[in-house]
């Protein structure tokens, strides 16, 4: 691990991190009352709860809470790419490598890459470079599983 991590998966396994998890718990089931599940920061709440489970070796109870996070912040960005999208996926795919599962996290990304190429394309289009545009979009497209390419 880069040192900045190793740090992070240290201090979350010292007895002072334990008692950080009931008051992170209760943090997030007040801001799923209040604000409602879906809300942005409940959301921020529960991804981070989420990476502090997988930082404290229980990665296969942070998956369910990432997945619940993905799927609302997918359906939010309408197959745009956002930065708590990708922040989401990060904490997922991560949280997947960590249980050995790599090729599940890499699916993860596949959708809003096709969606970023696919931007990319009309971008080229606009400055008249067909080539790239052209190539940008079978990517996506073969990422897509479509036969366009």
């Amino acid at each position: 691990m880069s040192g900045n991590g190793s740090k992070t998966w240290a201090w979350a396994n010292t007895p002072r991190a334990s008692k950080k998890r009931p008051l992170q718990r209760r943090d997030l089931e007040a801001s799923e009352r209040t604000l409602g599940p879906d809300d942005e920061d409940t959301l921020t709440l529960k991804q981070n709860f989420g990476v502090f489970l997988r930082e404290r070796g229980r990665p296969e109870e942070a998956i369910p809470l990432l997945e619940e996070i993905l799927a609302t912040r997918c359906q939010r960005a309408k197959g745009e790419p956002t930065a708590k999208l990708s922040s989401t996926l990060t904490a997922l795919g991560t949280t997947l490598g960590t249980c050995g599962r790599h090729d599940e996290g890499g699916k993860n990304l596949e959708t809003p890459l096709a969606s970023t190429l696919k931007r990319l394309a009309d971008v080229y289009e606009q400055v008249g470079k067909e080539k790239q545009a052209a190539q940008a979009r079978a990517e996506a497209w073969a990422l897509e599983g479509e036969e366009n390419a």
